[in-house]
């Protein structure tokens, strides 16, 4: 029998204002993204991208559309020098593209529709492996991609969630409760609140990751001006959320970031150091598995890192790759000139030193786009690893 291929997709892309999505582009948008569990993240929800908006002049969207039909949704910061980076960078765990499917075309392909001459990330997520040039089709198991931690409960109550954990790690949640009977005897009742933060709670709960930043010799993104501009405009918005553990009144550990409908992605989490023997963030994540259906949640991200203790607690995991690509006009091909010359200096090894500092000067860069804070940072981060002896 005669194999008919299926019609090719006539697709073309437009660059567009976060002032100009209509209910059209909003809705598919969210249509694209409830496509799959890996694009379950606030972060990829069009309500980010406008709260973002209202303190970023640079927020673009890329729609990607075959006819009447949006197949692809890509929201950047686009830079004066044509470099695009994720939407809400440095608090950008999770980016687009967002795609359908049926859309089967490379990243660099879609920079051309778009019009846009380069773009860097450090975590797309890619359900589809549709990525080609920059993040070939990763194994079942997910090796080739960075993991995420992700809670999930599903259709487990809270307590059978909890106990599920609790079997797998049984040493582990042991210790946990010891630690937690040793905080109620000493100190007094655990008390977990959640909801829109507290203006004054919040800035307690900054001060604390603020002194963290410090001691550990990385960008300070609470003092750094336009991080600092989209963690204000989300806690502004409808949709921070804020939640917090306190011991006998006193506010001890927190976690702050965004939600959207059930989903959370917690950005900021803290403790006071005058606590720290008794594990204070573990102890919010133990009392927020408790409660975490009366909260409303069906996702807590717990994002990359830390897996000495965010494992104990998360059932699910979000992959995500490092990409970049160019389009091939002239921006795009000086960016990817750059770009193998940083490879060519060792860049790609996470493990040295030209791959540390490049790192740290692209969170620098989305951090504060001033030319003095940014110098100062630079040194700090040279000092740092030479004469403080950071390694991050």
């Amino acid at each position: 029998m005669l194999q008919v291929p299926p019609p090719q997709i006539k697709l073309s892309g437009r660059l567009i204002r976060a002032s100009e999505l209509d209910e059209t582009i909003l809705s598919a948008w969210r249509r694209l993204a409830s496509g799959d569990d890996a694009y379950d993240s606030a972060l990829l929800q069009p309500e980010f991208t406008q709260i973002v908006a209202t303190v970023r002049k640079d927020v673009r969207i890329a729609v990607f559309e075959a006819g009447d039909e949006i197949l692809g949704i890509l929201p950047v910061h686009l830079r004066p020098g044509g470099l695009a980076r994720p939407v809400g960078a440095p608090f950008d765990d999770y980016s687009g593209p967002i795609l359908s499917p049926r859309l089967d075309c490379d990243l660099a392909t879609l920079l051309e529709l778009a019009g846009l001459p380069a773009y860097q990330a450090p975590g797309a997520v890619d359900p589809w492996h549709r990525l080609h040039e920059v993040s070939p089709a990763p194994e079942a198991d997910g090796e080739d991609g960075i993991e995420h931690h992700v809670i999930r409960p599903g259709s487990l109550s809270c307590a059978d969630y909890l106990e599920r954990q609790r079997a797998a790690y049984a040493k582990r949640f042991k210790n946990f409760r010891r630690l937690q009977n040793r905080a109620e005897r000493e100190i007094g009742t655990l008390e977990l609140r959640w909801g829109k933060p507290d203006p004054v709670v919040l800035e307690r709960l900054f001060a604390f990751k603020s002194r963290q930043f410090r001691a550990s010799g990385l960008v300070n993104l609470i003092e750094a001006r336009d991080a600092r501009q989209i963690l204000d405009a989300v806690a502004a918005s409808d949709h921070g959320f804020l939640v917090s553990m306190w011991i006998a009144g006193k506010l001890v550990s927190g976690h702050f970031g965004l939600r959207v409908g059930s989903s959370f992605q917690p950005w900021i989490a803290a403790f006071d150091p005058d606590y720290a023997d008794y594990s204070p963030g573990n102890l919010l994540i133990m009392q927020m598995l408790i409660q975490m259906k009366e909260m409303g949640l069906e996702t807590y991200d717990l994002a990359q890192g830390h897996d000495h203790y965010k494992k104990y607690f998360c059932n699910a995991a979000r992959p995500s790759y490092p990409v970049f690509a160019t389009a091939s006009s002239a921006k795009g091909r000086r960016h990817r000139r750059s770009h193998v010359l940083w490879k060519k200096l060792g860049a790609d090894r996470d493990d040295g030193s030209v791959g540390r500092l490049r790192r740290r000067l692209a969170q620098i860069a989305v951090s504060d786009r001033r030319l003095i804070p940014r110098t100062r940072q630079f040194i700090y981060a040279i000092l740092a690893r030479t004469v403080l002896g950071k390694t991050r």
